[in-house]
């Protein structure tokens, strides 16, 4: 059976990393070797990894970010195989077991494996369980416009991370997106195992901050691609409206953190990289829509409505700016207060809402029932690739 490495990053995780390391102690089969790298913590991370003694392997180094210490792990382990943790996830019992014969398995049927992944549990910062997170199936397609895995609970062969180098030290929130993405693009598979592989962690200490630099970065990968040589034509032109879509996203997170001025910079921008923006039912839903739970634990139902009509009336201000008309607007509004309440399970509000768009606006709601028709397509047939 070949050698098994975890990799675990940490910066200010006192509070969790302990979790993290013991339910690397726990696994069912002989992990060779633990290695965690402190990137500079300034709480009681040292305390917490000193208690484990030398059942791991301990580096600390000056704050670098999440690329530069996943590196320096990459240059000190040995395993044939190497998994990576989050410092706030932890891995299922059996986890090392599933991904490892889920390796072997593949490279029998003669792929060219590079990742192996499986579905997750998400839970809170109590480690409550949230819902089981299904990941589908990954490939250089979908990889273009979305993340698709997590870094936790992936296993990545010696030989993938020998051709595909190292994280991107430049790259702070996103780097295991591109990571995947350039392995992908490198020509290797990735392979889905049935079996759950961690608990990731989602809690909510500063979303806002969070969300604006996630958004930058993703922007900044994204316009990287975009220009890539390796990239054609076509996916160029998705990576294109996945870049409008992230600027409605970063509107959004300016609209609830009070950004007014830049709000309409946002919105034009976006405006500019996908046209077809201009007659999207849904365009105030996505820049006024949290999907994420958390986010709505922390706002009310008054806070987003207010939210949807300051970015109707930024929408018209910059459809008057380009000149263009200001098309199913009102529709508009009501279908993101429509969204909002389902998200909120108030069926009935929600539907009520729906049916007077339906009746008051139908061409908005064709309009809307192809482009989720659309998209949901979209999402099957990148599940089937």
């Amino acid at each position: 059976m070949r050698t098994v490495s975890v990799v675990i990053p940490t910066f200010n995780a006192a509070q969790y990393i302990g979790l993290a390391v013991e339910s690397v102690l726990a696994q069912s089969v002989k992990i060779h070797e633990i290695c965690v790298v402190d990137d500079g913590s300034t709480d009681q991370t040292q305390q917490v990894l000193e208690k484990f003694g030398k059942r791991i392997r301990s580096f600390k180094q000056d704050n670098q970010g999440p690329s530069a210490a996943r590196n320096r792990a990459l240059d000190e382990v040995t395993g044939d195989v190497i998994i990576f943790l989050d410092a706030d996830d932890t891995l299922d019992r059996n986890a090392a077991r599933a991904l490892t014969t889920g390796y072997e398995r593949a490279i029998r049927l003669g792929k060219n494996v590079g990742v192996v992944y499986g579905d997750y549990w998400l839970v809170d910062a109590a480690q409550r369980y949230r819902r089981r997170m299904s990941v589908g199936r990954v490939s250089r397609d979908r990889l273009i416009v979305e993340p698709c895995v997590i870094p936790s609970g992936m296993l990545v062969g010696r030989d993938c991370v020998a051709a595909v180098g190292r994280f991107d030290p430049s790259l702070n929130s996103v780097e295991d997106w591109d990571y995947c993405l350039r392995i992908a693009c490198a020509g290797f598979e990735f392979v889905k195992i049935p079996d759950i592989t961690c608990a990731h962690c989602e809690h909510g200490a500063s979303l806002s901050k969070h969300e604006e630099r996630a958004n930058a970065q993703r922007l900044k990968l994204l316009n990287r691609w975009a220009a890539d040589p390796k990239i054609s034509d076509a996916e160029c032109a998705r990576i294109r409206r996945e870049v409008a879509r992230t600027l409605l996203r970063r509107a959004r997170q300016q609209i609830y953190s009070r950004q007014w001025d830049s709000v309409e910079a946002s919105l034009a921008a976006a405006l500019s990289e996908d046209v077809s923006l201009l007659g999207d039912p849904f365009l105030i839903s996505y820049c006024t829509i949290y999907v994420g739970p958390f986010f709505r634990e922390t706002m009310s139902l008054a806070d987003v409505e207010a939210g949807i009509e300051l970015a109707a009336d930024k929408v018209v201000a910059v459809f008057h700016r380009q000149g263009k008309p200001a098309r199913y607007l009102s529709a508009g509004r009501k279908l993101a207060i429509s969204i909002e309440l389902l998200l909120r399970h108030r069926y009935i509000a929600a539907a009520i809402d729906a049916l007077g768009i339906c009746l008051f606006h139908p061409g908005a709601m064709l309009s809307a029932v192809r482009t989720a028709r659309y998209e949901w397509a979209r999402a099957r047939s990148i599940r089937s690739h």
